[in-house]
């Protein structure tokens, strides 16, 4: 009996085991089977994965800079021939203004083309392959450790509304008083015990003085004012300054005086400036633009105004590297890195028919696109540094 109760003991404990091996290999397929699966995709996931990039275009800012000379005519102008000894050649006889071209001014900056946006498929070599782009999303490197920082450029806000001019009354810079006093005489008769008597009474009475007076007032003072002068630069002064910084204030002071009273008879002439902002982008075959149009009498006018003076880029030399491998027109695919062969252009300012100046810029857009295989520079281990505000090649060197 005892020995019957141990042999059901072994025998239980072995079906014991055989349990715990079955389900230890149940175990372990579930983990093999779980583990295929996540392996599978992780896989999947990496065949859609693609990193995209653009190449950039070059827009050039234009500044147009005019000056406004604003003319009046000296309320005394009929009388400086008389008071003066001026001809009326040397005179301003009528208010008008006039506009002339000053100066061009041309920069760049950068904007993103919207024609040249391309990705990679990086399904392959996915820890090899590095695409390093500026801030901007522009090409910067391949397979490279750069460093970039994005700045912001200034920005200016100029006020194309023509500056308004408000017409000076001029005399009021007049030493001498605009009225005369006239001595006016009344008579009163006067009763007394019978007896009428006669007496006189005499008082001032203002009257405004004519153009020919004030005219006249004005050139004395000038003459005056030459006189002072003299006197003070040929010491004929009892007191004089006391130093030469106070000889040039006096001088100065009598001057601007003097100035102010021959406006009175020359007229007035004021000069502004006014500046407009555009900004063009040049595209291929388009070998000029008319930035903008401006009038001799009325400054700044519309580019549908073909009798006014047009303000034109003509864009000549185009030069580019035409033995570069060029964009065929088959659609953009496989591994390959597109980049610009930019052109250098004559950029040339034309004020009418005249040309006022010329720069040479580079300008991308202007150029060709070409490509580089991906798959060679990761077999060859080379890396490709761009300048990324130009989408070209800075160099290509091996790790």
């Amino acid at each position: 009996m005892h020995r019957k109760i141990v042999l059901q003991s072994i025998v239980n404990k072995e079906l014991v085991l055989i349990d715990m091996k079955k389900i230890f290999s149940i175990l372990l397929l579930t983990v093999i089977v779980f583990n295929s699966y996540a392996g599978g995709r992780k896989a999947k996931e990496d065949i859609n994965v693609k990193l995209n990039y653009n190449l950039p275009l070059r827009v050039l800012n234009v500044k147009v800079c005019l000056e406004r000379t604003v003319y009046t005519k000296g309320i005394f102008v009929q009388y400086a021939e008389k008071y003066l000894g001026v001809s009326p050649n040397e005179l301003i006889t009528e208010n008008r203004e006039e506009w002339a071209l000053s100066t061009v001014s041309i920069d760049t900056h950068e904007e993103i083309d919207p024609k040249a946006f391309f990705s990679i498929n990086t399904s392959k070599n996915y820890k090899s392959l590095k695409l390093f782009l500026s801030p901007e999303g522009y090409l910067a490197g391949f397979n490279t450790d750069l460093k970039l920082e994005s700045k912001e450029k200034e920005s200016t806000f100029i006020n194309h509304q023509s500056q308004k001019v408000k017409d000076i009354v001029l005399e009021r810079f007049s030493l001498d008083r605009p009225f005369k006093v006239v001595e006016d005489t009344s008579l009163i008769i006067v009763e007394e015990n019978g007896e009428a008597t006669q007496h006189s009474k005499v008082k001032g009475k203002r009257i405004a003085k004519t153009v020919a007076q004030k005219a006249a007032d004005a050139a004395h003072i000038i003459f005056k004012l030459r006189k002072r002068r003299f006197k003070i630069l040929t010491c004929n002064y009892e007191q004089l300054p006391k130093d030469g910084k106070s000889y040039q204030e006096i001088i100065k002071n009598l001057n601007a005086l003097e100035q102010r009273y021959l406006e009175l008879f020359f007229g007035k002439q004021r000069k502004f400036k006014q500046n407009k902002s555009f900004t063009v982008r040049p595209i291929k075959d388009k070998k000029s633009v008319t930035i903008t149009r401006y009038s001799n009498a009325k400054g700044f006018v519309g580019n549908n105004d073909l009798s006014s003076i047009p303000i034109v880029l003509e864009f000549k030399n185009v030069s580019v590297n035409n033995k570069s491998r060029l964009l065929s027109t088959e659609t953009y695919g496989g591994n390959y890195l597109f980049y610009r062969v930019p052109a250098r252009v004559d950029v040339q300012v034309f004020n009418g028919k005249t040309i006022i100046g010329q720069k040479n810029i580079v300008i991308p857009q202007l150029g060709n696109v070409a490509k580089i295989s991906t798959d060679v520079l990761i077999d060859q281990n080379y890396s490709v540094d761009f300048y990324p505000q130009l989408g070209s090649i800075k160099r290509v060197y091996s790790k």
